[in-house]
């Protein structure tokens, strides 16, 4: 295959990416459904300037019961990870390069990390394929679909009583993480016990999945979260209540009420081609 130069004013890395797995698949029987257990798999969203990304290192069942048992949660803890971070990206000749930087993460020891990932495009929007710089086994991921032009498009959190959230919206994906702004009681590089990783677990959450959106609704429909299992089931129908350039707010009715969501720093408005 013949790659493209890519462009950086259009940011062809943007948009949801799915890591190309060589191991098989378990299926299994999981409520009224099937599911797919796989020992390595992956998703990564991404934004102009951030990135959520999903990993599972190990296959993992989902829980006995809704609420997993610490058990299942160190388990959990211990075979996927799950970040939050800023990308900058270069061109370097006919590829993309971006260094990376997590500044939220299940495991805090992961926190403040760096690493780089090249892209090759099939044109110069995109359609290309990424690779981990320091992979020597040449894991690559392969794009689902690009930035999108939706009001919505972009990076955006929201902090209130309900926690502290980021949420990513592409072209029909999305990712979102509910992250743990004090980790300062866990020390980075240790070996943490069986009751941190529950406790750890606990305070961070996230999935990635598609999504479609009409003039006052989103939906979501995931494909990976931290609980496996929980992509076989779609997430309550949000309302938008009001949008504006770098901010909008939405609500799950009846139960939840509107929540404030402002665009994160380093993301504009990616509405434009």
């Amino acid at each position: 295959m013949s790659f493209a130069t890519p462009s950086l004013t259009v940011r062809p890395w943007t948009g949801c990416w799915q890591q190309e797995a060589s191991s098989t698949a378990t299926i299994t029987p999981y409520g009224s459904t099937t599911l797919a257990r796989r020992s390595h798999s992956g998703f990564i969203v991404y934004t102009a300037n951030h990135f959520i990304e999903i990993r599972t290192h190990a296959e993992l069942s989902p829980p006995e019961e809704q609420v997993p048992s610490a058990v299942e949660m160190i388990a959990y803890f211990d075979g996927l990870s799950l970040s939050h971070g800023t990308c900058d990206w270069t061109q370097e000749g006919r590829r993309l390069v971006g260094m990376h930087t997590i500044t939220h993460a299940m495991n805090p020891a992961r926190i403040g990390c760096c690493f780089e990932r090249s892209m090759s495009c099939e044109s110069e929007l995109g359609g290309g394929m990424l690779q981990d710089v320091s992979d020597q086994a040449g894991m690559t991921w392969k794009q689902l679909g690009g930035k999108g032009r939706t009001p919505l498009a972009g990076a955006w959190e929201s902090i209130s009583e309900f926690g502290h959230w980021i949420y990513l919206v592409t072209q029909g994906h999305y990712a979102v993480m509910n992250v743990a702004d004090d980790l300062s009681q866990y020390k980075e590089g240790a070996e943490f016990t069986a009751e941190q990783k529950v406790e750890l677990f606990q305070k961070t959450g996230g999935n990635i999945g598609a999504r479609i959106e009409t003039s006052d609704t989103f939906d979501h429909w995931p494909f990976v979260s931290q609980i496996p299992g929980y992509e076989i089931r779609k997430h309550e129908t949000f309302r938008i209540t009001s949008i504006e350039k770098d901010r909008f707010s939405a609500s799950i009715p009846p139960h939840f009420p509107a929540g404030e969501w402002a665009r994160m720093s380093g993301d504009d408005n990616e509405t434009s081609p």
